[in-house]
């Protein structure tokens, strides 16, 4: 296996995904089996109720999440890990103040939904998940 260092200046800018950004920190292709981003978004943005066939894992760094995994709606706090199964329905919105929170999930994830996205700018498109 190859080793792994992508710093911050190799890095690809934020991709603006449903009015938020995103930062691949690293993607499957770099990884070979899962990948790890960056979700940072102001207050109210979040997509709303969607699913995917990928798990996907939440580790809140700042403010609050608030969240929902099928029935159930909670608030994130700094600290707080969120797991969502694959094929589960959820939605998430950036708390007051907004929120950032690190995202892994499984090989072929996000990654693949991403890699023809453009980054984040006050005129590019956003990018939408499927919705239940």
């Amino acid at each position: 296996m190859k080793k792994l260092f992508i710093t911050s200046d190799k890095r690809k800018p934020p991709l603006n995904v449903g009015g938020f950004d995103i930062t691949v920190l690293a993607s499957t292709h770099d990884t070979m089996g899962y990948e790890i981003f960056v979700q940072k978004g102001q207050e109210g943005k979040g997509p709303g109720p969607h699913f995917h066939p990928w798990d996907e894992t939440f580790y809140i760094l700042n403010g609050k999440l608030h969240c929902g995994i099928d029935e159930d709606e909670f608030v994130a706090l700094p600290g707080t890990l969120v797991h969502i199964p694959g094929g589960k329905t959820h939605w998430f919105k950036f708390g007051v103040g907004g929120a950032e929170f690190l995202a892994i999930t499984l090989l072929f994830g996000n990654d693949s939904m991403m890699k023809h996205s453009k980054p984040s700018t006050s005129s590019s498109p956003t990018i939408e998940c499927s919705q239940s």
